[in-house]
């Protein structure tokens, strides 16, 4: 995507996470996917396959990586954000990237964006830093 290109978070693909497999960090989690599809009409299900989920790089947000000051707080408050929603939740995937992960953001029931709340409510209120491309 070109830079005078307008983006919309409704151009990403929404998906059902079935599992949260792990936090990686505080941008970063492992997780387990399905959404409906329709085909030669018939509607089927298609489900992530890889018991170690795929890995999703949360968009907007850029926290400390492993080993650098402020992550276990980082991974702390992502995995804090994830487990104390009782609904399940959304995942909108965007194209990579060119990472070895897809970029997406998780929503919870009322449309609640992971990345929003660690750039506003993480790091103990401070919020973390919004990604910036190319830093």
């Amino acid at each position: 995507m070109g830079s005078d290109v307008a983006w919309s978070p409704h151009e990403g693909t929404e998906w059902r996470v079935e599992t949260v497999v792990s936090v990686t960090d505080g941008d970063t989690v492992r997780l387990r996917r399905s959404r409906v599809i329709e085909l030669d009409g018939r509607t089927y299900r298609i489900t992530d396959e890889d018991p170690r989920g795929v890995p999703i790089r949360l968009t907007w947000v850029d926290t400390p990586e492993r080993g650098e000051a402020g992550y276990k707080q980082a991974h702390d408050d992502l995995a804090a954000w994830i487990f104390e929603r009782t609904a399940p939740l959304r995942v909108v995937c965007f194209e990579s990237g060119g990472w070895d992960r897809l970029m997406g953001d998780l929503l919870d029931a009322d449309g609640n964006s992971a990345s929003q709340w660690l750039m506003t409510e993480g790091n103990g209120g401070a919020g973390w830093p919004a990604y910036v491309r190319g830093k």
